[in-house]
């Protein structure tokens, strides 16, 4: 049975530590940072006690017991056995309630099982027990991401990099949450220092190119959006992306061109593809095709606005023709750490 620990004093200060102090520092970020600065002070009245859960000393029995608990917690976990590992981890937990890596685990089976509160309660327990323990703070942020917690988010992947600067992945999520609070110049700073460490980021130069499309930047997100087709010729939000910008630029041909590649060779089918189809149709004159596509996109996603304001405004007053200079695909934005969709 799970224990609800909502209520525990420790995780109330920590929580509200970790949204004011998200908060204090983003702020201080989107004004001061340059892409190849470390704005990242040494105060130590941000750093959580080490020490807020005594140490509890196991026999060898109860010893191997967990050993063996926590492998086989974490390797149903890749499984995506989430209820079997979960009865492991809270062995582990009853064994010894100071383990960062059992409340961690625990934390895992959670966020499978979409239990996103109970997930956040085993996550502040693991920082208790272990404070500076990065993956336990990676875990956290895409969970507040997975909520639009940007701000409280952003303030996880600070943690990290103040401990490890080099670290590409959080360094990478605080820019996409930047971008997604409207903090655009910081968060293009900060992907292009990504991409300078490691060129071939495939999903940071993606989050670039709509970055610059948000700012209306479109010859830029188009060198961006290039580069990903690039390095992953695969990626059909980036073709479509590329082609919405073509078609922003009145290159409705070579728009249609990315499209029929991405039709034929990728087989995608999804509102994106359509939205964008219908941008290029409007600009080729093709008012009834242009209804078609959106229609489609507003059924593939019926809570995409740009979709739904396409359809309405061709339906409602006519055609105007070549209105593509909309803002940037923030569906397609990628999570560097490989475990959270950023945007729905």
């Amino acid at each position: 049975m799970f224990i609800n620990r909502t209520d525990s004093e420790h995780i109330k200060r920590l929580k509200a530590r970790t949204n004011l102090g998200a908060i204090c520092l983003l702020l201080s970020l989107a004004l001061t940072l340059p892409a190849n600065a470390l704005p990242f002070g040494k105060d130590k009245d941000e750093e959580p006690s080490p020490d807020l859960v005594p140490k509890i000393k196991l026999s060898k029995e109860q010893e191997t017991e967990f050993n063996t608990s926590l492998k086989n917690g974490q390797a149903y976990v890749k499984q995506g056995n989430f209820e079997l590992a979960q009865i492991c981890f809270m062995r582990c937990t009853t064994l010894n309630p100071s383990s960062s890596d059992a409340h961690l685990g625990l934390a895992y089976c959670h966020v499978g099982l979409k239990h996103n509160e109970q997930a956040m309660v085993e996550v502040f327990e693991a920082l208790r027990c272990e404070p500076n323990k990065i993956e336990t703070r990676f875990l956290l942020g895409d969970i507040m991401m997975k909520d639009a917690r940007w701000d409280e988010a952003g303030g996880q992947y600070l943690q990290i990099l103040k401990q490890s600067p080099d670290d590409l992945a959080a360094r990478g999520n605080l820019a996409t949450c930047l971008q997604m609070m409207g903090q655009i110049e910081p968060a293009i700073g900060q992907y292009k220092y990504i991409l300078e460490k490691d060129p071939k980021s495939s999903m940071a130069a993606f989050n670039l190119a709509a970055a610059y499309e948000q700012k209306n930047m479109v010859d830029e997100a188009a060198i961006y959006y290039k580069k990903v087709v690039e390095l992953d010729p695969n990626n059909a939000f980036a073709y479509c992306s590329l082609a919405k910008c073509l078609a922003a630029k009145k290159d409705f041909k070579a728009a249609q061109v990315l499209l029929n590649y991405v039709k034929s060779k990728l087989g995608a089918n999804n509102h994106y593809l359509h939205l964008v189809q219908g941008y290029v149709n409007e600009g080729l004159g093709d008012k009834r095709g242009a209804i078609e596509e959106y229609t489609k996109a507003v059924a593939l996603n019926p809570n995409d606005g740009d979709s739904k304001s396409s359809l309405t405004r061709l339906l409602n007053m006519g055609n105007t023709g070549g209105r593509v200079n909309k803002p940037g695909n923030l569906s397609g934005l990628k999570s560097l750490s490989g475990l959270t969709p950023i945007a729905k």
